[in-house]
């Protein structure tokens, strides 16, 4: 009897404990900084490409949708194993020219380089596996490449090859995506890995997808609200 009694006091003081840890993250607010690095994707289908004649056909996907970026984020604690979050990523990368004066008849901007930033909107479940830290694993989505838009020259002839006219249109690259990671966080540090994968793109025809894995390093801070 007595041991059936120190058990019971044991399992309601774990019980008890664990009720306690369960809203001690509740209601704080993270902040999260770091770096991220996108891998060259891969192509989960046979890539179709557009026409040459598609103004994002001179568009190189594998160089903007691959290296290193800056990520800034915030998540909010619904309970302490499950948080929403929503953070950028600035990436100095790949872009065609925005310029307008482009001189032949048919084309788009030169190749450059310009500041692309991602917009990440996700859920995260946190849970221990040993001692010290917490692994995670998150799912959302993300929208990428916003910041790209440049513009597109179409010209117009009559039967004579005489030019009747031009259009100037604007296009971008941007595209959504689907977001996966699993990390582990300890202390002040943050390490994760995970995959976008692309829904529809201006890249290639709606058939036609691929991943983009990548590798985050961080650090992050917490703040509770006042009650």
């Amino acid at each position: 009897m007595m041991k059936k009694t120190t058990y019971l006091f044991f399992l309601l003081s774990v019980l008890s404990n664990a009720q306690e840890n369960s809203a001690s993250r509740k209601g704080e607010i993270q902040f999260d900084a770091g770096f991220e690095y996108r891998i060259t994707p891969i192509y989960r289908t046979y890539a179709v490409r557009l026409s040459s004649f598609s103004p994002h056909s001179s568009v190189d996907e594998s160089r903007q949708n691959s290296g290193m970026g800056v990520n800034l984020g915030m998540e909010y604690f619904l309970g302490n194993n499950l948080s929403l979050g929503f953070s950028n990523t600035f990436r100095y990368d790949f872009i065609v020219s925005g310029q307008d004066n482009i001189e032949s008849d048919f084309g788009v901007g030169a190749n450059t380089y310009g500041l692309l930033i991602d917009y990440h909107l996700s859920l995260k479940y946190y849970f221990k596996l040993f001692g010290a830290g917490d692994f995670f694993i998150s799912g959302g989505f993300s929208r990428l490449n916003t910041n790209s838009d440049f513009s597109s020259k179409q010209s117009f002839f009559d039967d004579g090859g005489n030019l009747i006219g031009s259009i100037l249109s604007i296009e971008n690259s941007s595209f959504f995506a689907n977001r996966f990671e699993l990390g582990y966080a300890n202390g002040k540090g943050i390490i994760g890995l995970g995959i976008f994968m692309s829904q529809t793109t201006n890249y290639f025809d709606d058939t036609t997808s691929f991943i983009v894995p990548f590798v985050k390093l961080g650090i992050k801070v917490n703040y509770r609200c006042k009650r």
